[in-house]
């Protein structure tokens, strides 16, 4: 697996902080020589915080008591 491929393949494991030191040095490493992969890294750290900023669309009545249901149900 090529060095472009890694960063593309944990790309998000970098931005929510799920690699370990070595990894992520690695991988910051990769993006600060690699001209390919630069823009492609910001413009996932982008997406990924328009992503988090969105609200949560509101539970609909009654799926809590079904969840349980179900899960109580299945035990």
């Amino acid at each position: 697996m090529t060095p472009c491929e890694k960063l593309r393949a944990r790309g998000s494991d970098l931005i929510d902080g799920d690699c370990d030191e070595e990894t992520a040095a690695k991988l910051n490493a990769h993006l600060d020589e690699c001209p390919d992969c630069n823009p492609w890294f910001s413009s996932l750290q982008s997406t990924v915080g328009l992503l988090r900023n969105l609200p949560s669309p509101p539970i609909p009545d009654g799926l809590l008591e079904h969840i349980r249901q179900v899960t109580t149900r299945n035990k």
